[in-house]
Formats: structure tokens, C-alpha cells, sequence
């Protein structure tokens, strides 16, 4: 019985140090959450006011995006690699509050079809926040 606890002590203590921080753009302001998932290591896209990003590089404006036009965005994910035979893997978008929804709506149906298995949505950490 001691032996399952010092594996289990072993393990918590392990996973327990690991942390996933994900950079982002000053002017960029994040929704706040009570609660919310680490982030998982993928691909980043930043969609501000003005413009979205792929990683660090403009892909188009925001305004395009409202006008149901993600062409662009369509195009750039498309030259990323596939994680595996079925997928590309896992990518997170990060949004300013002040984005509206149906640009979200145009980005995470790009992830979609350009096969993206995972789209995680980022927040920030509202200030006293719990369960």
C-alpha cells in the first residue's frame, strides 16, 4: 500500500510543474474565465480588431472576416503540415473581447475544414474566480 502512495506522490509531484504559457500581444485583451483548461502546445491564432494572425505573421484583416471572407486564412492554414495521417493536430485561438462572434465563427469554421481535430478558445484568468 506505501508503494502505490510514493508512486502516486512521485507522479503528482511530476505533472504538478508543468506549465503552458502562451504569449500574447499587448493590445490583444483576452475574455476572462473563472475556470478554464491549460492551454495544449499547437498552432496560434491571434484575431484582433484589426487583424489575424498566424503565429507571428498577418494572414488578413478582421473586417474580412465579418464579411464571411476567410480566404486567406483558409489559404495559410492549408500550407501547414499534418500532425498525422487523419489531422493536423491541436490550435488555439486567441480573441479580444471585442471581436464578435461571427468572426469567431468564420476562424473556427476554417480550422475545421482545414482539418484541425482540436480548436481551443483562450481566456484570461478572472481575479478571484473558482467553482
Amino acid at each position: 500500500m506505501i508503494d502505490v502512495f510514493a508512486v502516486l506522490v512521485f507522479f503528482l509531484l511530476v505533472n504538478a510543474l508543468v506549465v503552458q504559457v502562451i504569449p500574447t500581444p499587448p493590445a490583444l485583451q483576452l475574455p476572462a474565465a473563472a475556470i478554464a483548461p491549460e492551454p495544449r502546445p499547437g498552432i496560434a491564432i491571434t484575431v484582433g480588431t484589426e487583424e489575424v494572425r498566424l503565429g507571428e505573421r498577418v494572414v488578413q484583416s478582421t473586417a474580412q472576416l465579418l464579411r464571411g471572407d476567410s480566404k486567406a486564412l483558409r489559404a495559410a492554414l492549408a500550407q501547414l503540415p499534418m500532425a498525422n495521417d487523419k489531422d493536423r493536430g491541436e490550435i488555439n485561438i486567441l480573441a479580444d473581447k471585442r471581436v464578435s462572434y461571427r468572426a469567431l465563427r468564420e476562424v473556427m469554421n476554417a480550422c475545421s475544414d482545414s482539418r484541425y481535430a482540436q480548436v481551443s478558445l483562450a481566456v484570461a484568468d478572472k481575479p478571484g474566480g473558482g467553482a
